[in-house]
């Protein structure tokens, strides 16, 4: 980053879910994020731009367009820029700078990478809760000034979704901020989104009918979350959710939550695998329908609770089973579903419901099982409380029971629901009555006067229900009494029948244990002679056992000296291991030794081939010499070219000899080192067979000294032999490791040996094309003066000039010829 001054350092740090970060992953972020300086009326994005970024606003205004209209104005100093601007991809809406701006531009990717690094505390999946509960006038929510964040991830729900689910859960969460009264989600709409509420509160109603006024049903604050409803079971809005404050909400599109919430939530079994889960004892069949559509189609044994009664049966369920709910199509029952997982519950559903299972739905029930009850000693009268997206329909002025539903919900179960539906129809006694004091219309005073006396009604069969359930509760009770205390009295007169037989049993054993007796007697006398002969037996055996200590004690003493033997060769090996050491140390600096003598060795041969390459080079100069005199005169230049020629062969023919000689020389000494290596390796055996040899009698020596036969002297003679033998085969094999060093060292000569060999080969190649070629030039040379002389001499007109200039040439040619002759001489001296 470009720029890193406190104020900014700490307002990045205010930023969510950054502020998540510890300080060293906030470090790492920060070095690959940037801070743009934005002009007024430039563009951050456009809606419906797709990019991998995210954008938050560190200083001034930006105005955020939908559709080319102003939806709305955020400030940086306000909570709403401590989110990322329009998250939501692709782009929700375009965002204009209103001032001039300084932006955070954040990689998505590499903001999710740390965080699933973070391992915040608030992530602990131990953590759980029990959902978003929603009471009528009575709002069971978290505190105003609660961080909505900590009771979402607090939740039994965001306890079962993936850490990586959640990440992208809090950074796709777009922050939509509210007017009091707007309305956030009405009733009878398609279901486009999940809210959590991040500031303020909502009321939700509903209307009973189309054409009655919304209902208030209860209060929601922060934290609380609405809407997940319509999302799963794919239908419309069953509540309206208004505004009560100005607030900012948290709003998740449907494919997003589908995706991050629902998928990994919900899971559903084929009917195959969920048939396996119910036979194994681990799970149980729940039928979310209505009693009438259980007792038409239902899965055999399987408990029956309507989708709009399942909260207030909750405590009825076995929190060690697995729950599988079904329905017909499946909406009902993954709705059912998600209410349950919310509240810790290990639940699934049957993928396709039993319309897609006929297997399933061709079995009929007779009656539906009775739902399994936790043992309670009071029975508190249960509150009715509803989640938002599904909130229960008023009970009507007359509710209709009958016989059959009695029979299909067992008593404590219909007294828990007719306490909902009493308090219900107080609700609606108690609205009528408000009602007709506002109203100053005769008529509907008539008729809130009649409403409230059909619901006063109601309410009285209500409670006759009420306590006629609690009866037939009672009764079930004593009932369940009295099957006890008759299974208890069939019980003692089970155990009588069976004292009886015990006693019988008892007599018959003992005049079992009389004949016993006898036998006994018998056997003991039986026994004594037995003893007796064992005794003897056991003298016999002691001795012998003495016997088998006294040689035990002499294997322990040989066992003793045959340890000590082997911890000798085992110190015998250790000092063999450390001159094998010591050899190869030596060995290396043999090695450089030869490597450094064959260095001078090849630098003296370097500086003699630089020699003659002078003395050639010198002899190219006198080449020269000589062409210019013979250019001079023909007869003194022809006597210094043969001059040179002979010095050049003498030279060439001396230097092809050097060569030779030294070649031969390399060629003797690759002879000495493969008879060498020849000796080295005939060595080698010799040792090897010596060192097996003597391990061979060592062992053989070993193998006699475990007889116990031979005496003290014999075995102190064998350990003189034995420690003599191992001795042998230690020198042994240091005289074949002094050999394969040797023989190391000879492959070592031998390899430098042949590169020198081969190296004079190729001198003497290059010498002799170099001399084959001067004399071809030479001959050349020779063949040209032939014929400048020839046409010299036919020119008689030139005659008497040439002699004159051969004359001259001559003097001078002498002179040169002095003069080179001094040359060489010197040369020569220097060379000595």
């Amino acid at each position: 980053m470009s720029e890193k001054n406190d104020e900014l350092r700490k307002r990045i740090e205010e930023l969510i879910p950054i502020n998540e970060l510890p300080p060293n992953l906030q470090s790492k972020l920060l070095e690959r994020a940037q801070i743009l300086e934005v002009k007024k009326s430039r563009f951050l994005f456009k809606q419906g731009d797709k990019d991998d970024y995210s954008y938050y606003l560190l200083d001034g205004e930006v105005e955020l367009h939908a559709n080319k209209q102003l939806d709305s104005v955020i400030q940086s100093t306000s909570d709403r820029a401590k989110y990322a601007l329009a998250q939501l991809q692709p782009r929700q809406f375009s965002v204009k700078a209103k001032t001039e701006l300084k932006v955070l531009l954040v990689e998505r990717k590499h903001l999710d990478q740390l965080m699933l690094l973070a391992q915040e505390s608030t992530l602990n999946p131990t953590l759980t809760g029990g959902g978003t509960v929603i009471e009528v006038d009575e709002v069971d929510g978290v505190d105003d000034d609660t961080d909505w964040m900590t009771q979402m991830l607090q939740s039994e729900l965001f306890s079962r979704m993936p850490t990586h689910n959640i990440h992208q859960l809090f950074a796709l969460l777009e922050p939509i901020e509210f007017k009091a009264g707007d309305v956030v989600i009405k009733q009878g709409d398609p279901g486009e989104h999940y809210y959590i509420i991040s500031e303020g509160r909502c009321a939700v109603s509903r209307k009973p009918s189309p054409q009655s006024k919304d209902v208030k049903l209860a209060e929601l604050k922060v934290g609380d979350s609405f809407g997940e409803e319509a999302l799963i079971s794919e239908s419309t809005r069953n509540a309206t959710v208004t505004m009560m404050t100005d607030g900012v909400l948290m709003q998740l599109a449907k494919d997003t939550f589908v995706e991050l919430v629902k998928n990994p939530t919900l899971q559903s079994l084929k009917f195959d695998e969920a048939e396996a889960l119910v036979n194994e004892g681990s799970a149980k069949f729940l039928d979310v329908r209505f009693p009438n559509e259980h007792k038409e189609s239902s899965i055999e044994n399987s408990l029956n609770i309507p989708l709009n009664s399942l909260r207030l049966q909750i405590d009825k369920l076995d929190t060690s089973l697995i729950y599988i709910l079904y329905c017909d199509t499946g909406s009902r029952s993954s709705t059912g579903t998600f209410l349950l997982a919310e509240r810790g519950f290990d639940v699934t559903y049957l993928d396709g419901g039993l319309v897609n299972n006929p297997d399933a739905a061709s079995v009929k029930a007779t009656e539906a099982e009775e739902t399994k009850a936790k043992p309670e000693e009071k029975h508190e009268p249960v509150k009715k409380e509803t989640k938002v997206d599904d909130a229960p329909k008023p009970v009507e002025p007359a509710p209709k029971t009958d016989d059959s539903d009695n029979v299909e919900i067992d008593a404590e179960a219909r007294v828990e629901l007719l306490n909902a539906k009493l308090e219900t129809t107080q609700l609606e006694i108690t609205k009528v009555g408000t009602e007709e004091k506002d109203d100053t219309d005769l008529k509907k005073k008539k008729e809130h006067e009649e409403a409230r006396k059909k619901l006063e009604e109601a309410k009285q069969k209500l409670e006759q229900q009420k306590k006629q359930a609690e009866t037939e509760a009672k009764q079930k009770a004593e009932q369940e009494a009295a099957r006890i205390q008759k299974m208890k009295e069939e019980s003692e007169k089970q155990m009588q029948l069976e004292k009886k037989k015990l006693e019988e049993v008892y007599n018959k054993n003992a005049m079992e244990m009389e004949k016993l007796q006898k036998a006994k007697e018998a056997a003991e006398e039986k026994m004594r002679l037995e003893r007796e002969k064992l005794e003897q037996q056991a003298e016999e055996a002691r001795k012998q056992i003495e016997e088998a200590k006294r040689i035990k004690e002499e294997a322990e003493a040989s066992k003793k000296q045959l340890e000590e033997v082997e911890a000798s060769q085992k110190r015998l090996e250790e000092e063999s291991a450390k001159k094998r050491l010591e050899d190869e140390e030596r060995e290396k600096q043999l090695q450089a030794k030869a490597k450094a003598k064959i260095e001078v060795e090849r630098k003296k041969l370097a500086e003699q081939y630089e020699r003659n390459s002078k003395e050639f080079e010198e002899l190219q100069k006198e080449k020269a010499a000589a062409e210019a005199a013979r250019a001079a005169a023909k007869q003194e230049a022809a006597k210094m070219i043969e001059e040179y020629k002979m010095s050049h062969d003498k030279t060439h023919a001396e230097e092809q000899a050097k060569l030779k000689a030294e070649r031969q020389k390399l060629e003797e000494e690759a002879k000495k080192i493969q008879a060498s290596m020849k000796q080295i390796q005939q060595a080698k055996e010799e040792a090897e067979r010596i060192k097996q040899e003597a391990l061979q009698h060592a062992s053989e020596l070993k193998t006699k000294q475990m007889d116990s036969t031979n005496s003290q002297v014999q075995r102190d003679k064998l350990e003189v032999e034995i420690k003599a033998a191992e001795e042998k085969a230690v020198e042994a094999e240091r005289e074949i490791e002094d050999a394969v060093h040797r023989e190391k060292l000879t492959e070592s000569a031998k390899y430098e040996n042949e590169a020198d060999l081969d190296k004079k080969k190729k001198q003497e190649q290059a010498l002799l094309a170099q001399i084959t070629g001067d004399l071809e030039a030479f001959e050349e040379e020779q063949e040209e003066e032939k014929a400048s002389i020839t046409q010299v001499q036919m020119q008689a007109d030139m005659m008497k000039r040439i002699k004159l200039k051969a004359a001259e040439a001559k003097k001078n040619a002498a002179k040169a010829n002095e003069n080179l002759l001094d040359d060489i001489s010197k040369q020569l001296g220097n060379g000595d």
